[in-house]
């Protein structure tokens, strides 16, 4: 990882809340301490592409995406 990665990392699994990056195709780049302590994967469990129909109910998840956090990050961005 690079500095700017590794500082970006740190910053995030200071923050008790759980959170994941997304990379642009909307695969998961990065997941937090809060996300792996949650649902007691590893780092490389999180990334391994089934992550999120593991975490969500199928109805909610579609292969490796949500449906609507393409459009909310866009809004956001």
């Amino acid at each position: 990882m690079s500095t700017s990665t590794l500082e970006l990392a740190e910053i995030l699994d200071a923050i008790a809340e759980s959170i994941v990056v997304l990379n642009p195709d909307g695969g998961i780049f990065y997941a937090n301490r809060a996300v792996l302590e949650y649902t007691g994967l590893s780092m490389p469990d999180v990334l391994a592409g089934d992550f999120l129909s593991r975490l969500f109910h199928p109805r909610t998840s579609s292969g490796s995406r949500i449906p609507g956090v393409s459009d909310c990050l866009t809004a956001c961005l």
